[in-house]
């Protein structure tokens, strides 16, 4: 009698975790890990032929599960800064879009692929670089 109660339980254990990851066949490592979240930093960033980062003692990305993020930064002269708002990443174009506001009025999308995400952003009549790596 205790033997199939146990094979029962056993039965019924296997039967839930099937259940659970069953719509997961469609869904790639990627999507179910989420590797290209955590924290970025910044290698390179210029405005146009003027190299930005010698300002800055850092400027660091962090990309939450939650699809949020938080933008790190201090000049070299400084406290540290925080910018946040939130981000949906597309699978297929390996891009990300952020989006700032609380309407989410200002969006960018950027290119992400092998751990190095490029923003590029019109100022003025420049261009803004900004080139980040996976830590």
């Amino acid at each position: 009698m205790k033997s199939n109660i146990v094979k029962s339980s056993i039965l019924a254990g296997l039967l839930s975790i099937g259940f659970a990851f069953s719509g997961m066949k469609e869904s790639s490592l990627t999507d179910i890990t989420k590797v290209y979240t955590g924290m970025y930093e910044c290698k390179s960033a210029t405005l146009g032929e003027k190299d930005c980062l010698d300002d800055f003692a850092f400027i660091n990305l962090e990309l939450n599960p939650d699809n949020t993020f938080t933008l790190y930064y201090r000049q070299k002269i400084g406290k540290t800064q925080k910018q946040t708002g939130k981000y949906i990443y597309d699978k297929d174009k390996q891009s990300i879009t952020f989006s700032l506001g609380a309407l989410n009025e200002y969006k960018r999308e950027c290119s992400i692929k092998g751990g190095e995400l490029v923003i590029t952003l019109p100022i003025g009549a420049k261009i803004l670089n900004l080139h980040f790596e996976q830590k």
